[in-house]
């Protein structure tokens, strides 16, 4: 099962903003300590996200280049 793009690629951000929510207005402790775990896997999804993209554009431009960096 696929998500759509436009909230596949929102979700890191849902995350976040739902933690914040949950730590500035419910004052409770599980509360905040719940903010805090949304806050730290939206970082951790768009991090991995990012990684693995860069990772991707890495592979691609080495593959078109023939493994070998211009100018080298």
């Amino acid at each position: 099962m696929y998500l759509p793009k436009p909230l596949y690629e929102a979700i890191p951000y849902l995350y976040t903003g739902i933690g914040v929510v949950a730590v500035v207005i419910i004052n409770s402790p599980v509360a905040i300590f719940s903010g805090i775990l949304l806050i730290y896997a939206g970082w951790l999804v768009h991090r991995t996200r990012r990684d693995f993209r860069t990772y991707l554009s890495d592979k691609e431009e080495a593959r078109s280049t023939g493994g070998h960096e211009e100018g080298a």
